[in-house]
């Protein structure tokens, strides 16, 4: 399974090491009509076209990522390009915890440490 190093555990798991900081969506943070972008302050250009992050599952589908945590991880995809911040990171979503490597652009569910592709659009 790619990103899974055999024993089961992720590609790049230390353990011991220090846990990702985790989002958990407590309400949409989903505007329509602005786009989250680092060029400018918190991220947000009214009126830019928004970005869309998904998802790979079964092999070939591509799944869009729910309004609860997509703008989140837009902004943390935002401050790893400009060097203020990880490129992993946690997100909770309609009670998923997801571990998200925006470098290497996958995804690993916490529970089952299954690995999949993600993708940035737009």
């Amino acid at each position: 399974v790619p990103g899974v190093a055999s024993g089961g555990a992720p590609v790049g798991y230390v353990p011991g090491a220090a846990a990702a900081p985790v989002y958990t969506a407590t309400a949409s943070p989903y505007i329509p009509g602005v786009a989250s972008t680092g060029s400018a302050p918190g991220g947000v250009v009214p009126g830019a076209p928004r970005a869309t992050w998904e998802f790979q599952a079964n092999s070939d589908h591509w799944h869009t990522f729910d309004k609860d945590c997509h703008d989140f991880i837009e902004r943390k995809y935002c401050e790893y390009k400009s060097g203020s911040g990880p490129a992993r990171f946690r997100v909770n979503t309609k009670g998923i915890t997801l571990s998200l490597d925006v470098e290497k652009m996958t995804q690993m569910k916490a529970d089952t440490h299954r690995v999949s592709a993600i993708r940035r659009l737009g």
